[in-house]
């Protein structure tokens, strides 16, 4: 439908608005997606980092931790695929929020864990988040974009991955030496867990 059209027929052209100009709300939407996505990539790093400490703890070898690591990625995998199975019926925006929350939900777990199996388990639950918060949050910065600047700006989100795991490493480069790692997962949850509240009142529907 033309704008002509459309504006002859009263109706308001959602796409028009958004490919018009990037507004102030656009930016902060693409912006609020873009710190769940770094806190994303941070959650999704830190078992790494974490792994020398706890095997130096529990006097266990690597290879132990090789189904744990392999939970996540699997947990990852399946969150990936579901998520817009999911955003299709409860929306994008409820679906990024619960992502994020769980996975915080999850690395805050990881600290209370006695055991190998007890962080393979609760990685399978931290990935299900991790793997959905991304497609999730890259398809809220398209629709939220004006077009000239869409591929740039999914871009720029998805680089937001990496970049929250480069923040994991500095961070546990600083919390490790000092407290150990357990307060490690500790704050590192409680963060997302935090934030997934601010989205919950400040992100809008996609």
């Amino acid at each position: 439908m033309s704008d002509n059209a459309t504006a002859a027929r009263g109706l308001f052209d959602v796409t028009e608005a958004i490919d018009r100009r990037f507004s102030p709300l656009q930016k902060m939407m693409y912006v609020l997606a873009a710190l769940a996505m770094i806190l994303d990539g941070f959650d999704g790093q830190l078992i790494g980092f974490a792994i020398p400490a706890i095997m130096k703890e529990w006097g266990v070898t690597r290879e132990a931790f090789s189904t744990a690591v392999a939970s996540g990625l699997f947990g990852m995998a399946i969150g990936s695929i579901a998520a817009g199975y999911i955003a299709d019926r409860i929306g994008r925006r409820l679906l990024l929020v619960a992502s994020v929350f769980l996975f915080g939900g999850s690395t805050l777990l990881i600290g209370f864990a006695q055991d190998v199996g007890g962080i393979t388990m609760i990685r399978f639950f931290a990935g299900l988040g991790i793997g959905a918060a991304l497609p999730s949050a890259s398809t809220m910065t398209a629709e939220y974009t004006p077009k000239r600047l869409r591929t740039l700006a999914v871009s720029a989100t998805i680089i937001c991955y990496p970049l929250g795991g480069m923040l994991a490493g500095l961070f546990a480069g600083q919390i490790l030496p000092a407290a150990g790692w357990r307060p490690l997962f500790f704050i590192g949850g409680a963060i997302p867990m935090a934030y997934a509240v601010v989205l919950f009142f400040t992100l809008g529907e996609s």
